[in-house]
């Protein structure tokens, strides 16, 4: 299905932006080549990572692509649908850094929509540092030596200033430039792409920032049909009724607000005005987000955030992942200080924000003891203390010391951020971390956990466990989905949800929209309590004037995320390396409750005949490449006799 019309489509834009920054060259593709098998975001990204970027590539090579790919629902008014994906190889991951990927939400994906692009491929390396002017069709290499060292507020506002206020700039801060394996790429409205470290990709190629302007806007093909379906969504299947709608802040500080265009969910995001500093004089404004730094005040905690977006950190793992590891490495003795500046032994709200401050400097100027850190925990754990710290990664790093991600636990019912629902539904939870490229809590888990952790009666909510198990029937084909009492048998219930929700999320990041608001699971509408699971499909073919059926987009999803392991069956991905997963979970959770092993592998055994991989190797089947259209990713693994 891949190819199209070569006029310009509605919902995209019809161009990909491409950037050779050895050679200064600019060119434009078109985006139809990919836009009907992969959709957009994600999914070309994917494609391109597969045809450009062969495993030998590391992520500071020139020849590393870095993609920024926004969708055909991106800067339309669907609900959410301000975001893109970023792609490359990524170089948080480990032990070794490979393909990975990043979601950005905020004002920038719209931004370069209206400016006439679908999504940017940079390869190459300046000479010196620069920055992208994209305009209205219009791209510009232009000097940035004026910008090199500027934190990140400071980068926007200067680029701003030269380009005017409406100008929506994503670039890098002092960290980015030092190539920190936690370097983020931020935007104006202070949405980043956090994990993966493509900040340090941005900063290995002398690129500065992109700064973007346009005005010709995003063309839908069925206009009244399109703007009715946006109108009629609103939180429904996010939140039980019960809840309500978000409450304002009772603090003249601060307000909720939506972190990308076109939003209606306020789900995690506060703006905050004037805040005065504890340990720098002035005041502070931003947005938070739903991180946070355990800190004695509001003041001290929000000091740190601001901090940490001016330097361009990972505001997940610089808290929750190197400072937590340093906090326990200090409980046994094997370090004492920063500087002077006393490491904690256990991060809690106690904990000094001169701590805080002290950490990111050292982290993103690579100063002293910061320089290795900077690498990330799991490699500073290798080269600090004689490897001593080594033994507490697999308090916080699913899969360590091996680590086959290398980020920090998230939404799986153990570790720093739990958040995943009680046993015997974190097991959901488990499946999609076993066998995803990344950290799945930010675009994948939510979906699921979700809707577990607020709808049931027992958890506040408003359905009973008789209507859970009738929407997990028709959702997932399985009521066991849903049941508290279906823990690993039969095996459906908890591998046929992981499936469901890893391939619907590869739509949702490809579209590009947010999977806290889709797919809409439950409704308070309905009689039977589930959404509209077509949704989607709705939207796309609404915008496009395609008429795609939500069958058809499950199927891209799941060739998206066949797609993705074949890229990882490059990289030598066995079930083994599924299977280093295990001993994170065999931890307690907050119960006492651990991973049964010997069950799981059951549970592992059902997800590879699910999804046609072979139980063995853990790799896709020929069979399952060809049916899914890739004729050309299995006769490359049979080439390089990976495939089954």
């Amino acid at each position: 299905m891949r190819g199209g019309k070569t006029h310009k489509p509605c919902g995209w834009t019809g161009k990909i932006l491409r950037v050779d920054l050895t050679t200064g060259t600019v060119r434009e593709d078109d985006t139809m080549t990919y836009g009907r098998h992969y959709i957009g975001g994600r999914g070309i990204n994917a494609r391109i990572a597969w045809e450009e970027i062969p495993p030998e590539v590391g992520p500071f090579d020139p020849e590393n692509r870095l993609m920024l790919m926004a969708g055909p629902l991106t800067g339309t008014l669907a609900p959410s649908s301000g975001r893109l994906t970023v792609g490359g190889i990524a170089p948080q991951m480990y032990p070794t850094s490979r393909y990975s990927r990043s979601g950005m939400g905020g004002r920038w994906p719209s931004e370069l929509k209206y400016a006439g692009y679908d999504g940017v491929v940079i390869q190459g390396k300046a000479e010196k540092p620069v920055y992208l002017w994209v305009h209205n069709g219009e791209t510009e290499v232009r000097d940035a030596g004026h910008l090199w060292g500027l934190d990140i507020f400071a980068t926007i506002r200067a680029l701003m200033n030269t380009h005017g206020d409406e100008a929506k700039v994503a670039c890098i801060g002092p960290a980015g430039e030092r190539l920190v394996h936690v370097a983020v790429i931020q935007n104006d409205s202070e949405s980043a792409a956090g994990q993966g470290a493509f900040g340090a990709v941005m900063g290995s190629k002398n690129l500065k920032a992109i700064a973007v302007r346009g005005t010709m806007g995003v063309k839908v093909a069925r206009p009244g049909p399109f703007l009715s379906m946006c109108l009629s969504v609103d939180r429904r299947g996010i939140v039980p009724p019960k809840m309500g709608p978000p409450k304002p802040s009772p603090s003249p500080y601060e307000h909720v607000q939506a972190c990308s265009l076109a939003c209606r969910a306020f789900c995690v995001t506060t703006f905050r005005k004037n805040i005065p500093g504890r340990v720098y004089p002035g005041l502070n404004s931003g947005q938070c987000h739903c991180f946070g730094f355990p800190a004695a005040s509001l003041e001290e905690d929000f000091e740190a955030r601001v901090t940490l977006s001016k330097y361009g950190l990972n505001g997940f793992d610089v808290p929750y992942g190197i400072a937590r590891w340093l906090a326990m490495c200090a409980k046994d003795g094997l370090i004492t200080d920063l500087d002077g500046e006393p490491v904690p032994q256990w991060i809690d709200r106690k904990t000094p924000s001169r701590f805080w401050l002290t950490l990111m400097r050292k982290i993103a100027y690579r100063e002293g003891i910061g320089d290795i850190l900077a690498e990330g925990t799991c490699r500073a754990a290798d080269r600090l203390f004689d490897g001593k710290g080594r033994r507490f990664l697999d308090a916080i790093y699913p899969g360590a010391p091996e680590a086959p991600l290398g980020q920090v636990g998230h939404w799986d019912g153990h570790g720093t951020w739990a958040g995943a629902p009680p046993f015997p539904h974190w097991l959901v939870s488990v499946l999609i971390w076993t066998f995803d490229t990344r950290d799945p809590g930010s675009d994948t888990l939510h979906a699921y956990t979700n809707r577990i952790q607020s709808w049931p009666v027992e958890r506040g909510g408003i359905l009973t466990r008789s209507q859970m198990r009738e929407v997990g029937k028709k959702v997932y084909g399985t009521e066991g989905a849903f049941d508290p009492e279906v823990s690993y048998e039969p095996a459906s219930a908890k591998v046929l949800p992981a499936i469901w929700h890893t391939d619907r999320a590869c739509v949702v990041s490809s579209l590009v929209v947010c999977e806290q608001f889709f797919p809409q699971v439950l409704s308070e509408y309905t009689e039977d309590h589930v959404g509209d699971l077509a949704l989607e499909s709705k939207l796309l073919s609404g915008a496009t004037g395609i008429d795609v059926s939500m069958a058809e987009l499950d199927k891209a999803g799941e060739r998206i995320f066949n797609l993705e392991r074949a890229i990882e069956v490059r990289y030598g991905r066995t079930r083994k390396d599924d299977e280093k997963m295990i001993a994170y979970y065999e931890q307690p959770d907050d119960k006492g409750i651990v991973l049964n092993r010997e069950k799981y592998l059951g549970l592992m055994d059902e997800y590879y005949k699910v999804r046609g991989w072979d139980p063995q190797t853990g790799r896709p089947t020929r069979e399952k490449l060809k049916e899914l259209g890739m004729h050309d990713v299995a006769a490359e693994l049979d080439r390089r006799g990976s495939i089954p």
